[in-house]
């Protein structure tokens, strides 16, 4: 397992420097003096981990590229930037991709990175510390936070159904920025909230409980 994870970080890398290098070097013939800034999004989840990586320990500029790792706070931000043109690549889910395209938006996938395993958990529903006897049932109907219309919103789906609640018995509150969610849920303003690593994690620490993950169950593909 950790062989295949370190091939999946330097296979993110590596197809990034194929993919721009040769961008790179046709703009460096014309305008020599001028380096080419590749900007690419992220938010905050585990999996954009080797993105960090491979910032922090110079891996971008040995294969003579300077990146800009941008960080946005919610998928929304992220793909608006996209769509606008002020980042050239992203990381995120394999949807998104698919949506922008209907939309007339030239976006390609060029890696996947990373899948949920046993021992390794990319989403949890947590109840808020407030809310800690509660079980997934109750938290279920009085809402969990989370981003409507994208990933988040199937995975919570997916987990409930399999304990066997039932898609009307669910409600769902919009909150597409992470770092507000999770406030939120520390807070009480929520009972629950779905949560990406390592946020949930920090939820945890904070008091929040988790009443189910992803772990194992081959939904949260990146």
């Amino acid at each position: 397992m950790k062989f295949i994870k370190i091939t999946a970080i330097l296979l993110t890398i590596c197809i990034l420097g194929v993919v721009t290098k040769g961008y790179s070097k046709e703009i460096t013939d014309k305008k020599p003096a001028i380096p080419v800034v590749m900007k690419f999004g992220t938010i905050p989840v585990l999996q954009s981990l080797p993105l960090f990586v491979a910032a922090e320990k110079g891996f971008f500029k040995e294969q003579g590229l300077q990146v800009e790792i941008i960080l946005f706070n919610s998928a929304m931000e992220k793909d608006v930037a996209l769509s606008s043109g002020q980042i050239a690549g992203y990381f995120g889910d394999i949807m998104t991709p698919l949506v922008l395209q209907a939309n007339g938006i030239g976006v390609k996938i060029v890696a996947a990175n990373f899948n949920t395993s046993s021992e390794q958990r990319m989403f949890a529903i947590l109840s808020s510390p407030h809310s800690k006897n509660k079980n997934l049932e109750e938290v279920a109907r009085q809402g969990i936070a989370t981003s409507s219309n994208a990933i988040p919103e199937y995975l919570i789906i997916r987990l409930l159904q399999s304990q066997n609640i039932n898609k009307n018995n669910i409600t769902l509150i919009d909150v597409k920025n992470i770092p507000i969610r999770l406030q939120m849920l520390l807070s009480n303003q929520v009972s629950a909230a779905l949560l990406p690593e390592p946020l949930a994690t920090l939820a945890e620490k904070k008091g929040a409980k988790a009443l189910i993950d992803d772990r194992a169950k081959g939904l949260s593909t990146t």
